[in-house]
């Protein structure tokens, strides 16, 4: 088939001329195709689950812009939902870096780079127990209360824009200990959230350290419970110091339903 002017021999190239070439199926190429998406479910019975995204590669003369969102059904009753989190990788040539983002309504993030490789899944807990032994265990719980989400994105090479992309911790901490949890790629500054604001005085510590590792954490700065109550009241983001490699937080009892919040600074 011939597109063109609509005149007979004039002006008409092949439908295959790359200037009309539309990606129909994940992982192509997209030379010339200014934006591309994607609409993907995520099941409540298979919470250990990824799903592909978008796996894309283009010019590298500017930044992907990815714009990420989860619909949840009618039925799913707020604050009864575990989240939904993107990871994948981005990068030009034989280098790539990790991402971790959530997604929800609005998430807007820059991805520099000629490629983009991007999953979609249901969040994980983060849970320290009697059977921890120092390090947060990651864990796939099944959603409370939605049997399913649809997550949408769409991805298009644009003008270099910062984003509002957060990822964000679920933390249940049965009792009282020193846990590590991950530091997610790009963290810029973190909020520490819980409902009940009696549980903030269960919190001896909120620690950046540089090593993951329990034997090899070195604190680089302390924050006490009543400085995370007082900065989440006061709506302020605190930085994240950008050699730190995990984060540790110390308790003197159980702190549950509890989240941090990371702000990216892609």
């Amino acid at each position: 088939m011939l597109r063109g002017s609509g005149r007979s021999g004039r002006g008409q190239v092949p439908e295959d001329d790359p200037r009309f070439q539309r990606p129909g199926m994940l992982g192509v190429t997209v030379p010339n195709v200014s934006n591309w998406g994607s609409t993907v479910k995520l099941f409540g019975n298979r919470p250990e689950e990824k799903v592909k995204l978008l796996r894309l590669t283009g010019p590298g003369d500017s930044p992907w812009l990815a714009s990420v969102s989860a619909k949840f059904p009618p039925d799913a009753a707020p604050g009864g939902v575990t989240g939904v989190r993107v990871t994948g990788r981005f990068g030009s040539g034989g280098g790539s870096m990790p991402v971790d983002f959530d997604a929800k309504p609005d998430t807007m993030i820059q991805l520099p780079g000629q490629s983009i490789d991007l999953d979609v899944g249901w969040a994980p807990e983060y849970t320290g127990s009697a059977a921890s032994t120092g390090g947060a265990i990651e864990v796939f719980i099944t959603p409370s209360v939605a049997a399913r989400v649809e997550v949408a994105a769409v991805a298009c090479h644009g003008e270099a824009a910062r984003g509002a992309a957060t990822s964000t911790l679920s933390v249940q901490l049965l009792v009282a200990g020193n846990w590590i949890l991950p530091i997610p790629p790009f963290a810029d500054a973190f909020t520490f959230y819980n409902l009940a604001d009696a549980a903030y005085a269960n919190v001896t510590s909120l620690e950046f350290g540089t090593s993951p590792i329990v034997g090899g954490f070195a604190p680089i700065v302390t924050f006490t419970g009543a400085q995370l109550l007082a900065l989440k009241n006061a709506g302020i983001a605190a930085p994240v110091p950008g050699i730190a490699a995990a984060m540790r937080i110390t308790t003197g009892a159980a702190v549950l339903n509890s989240r941090v919040s990371f702000e990216l600074s892609l």
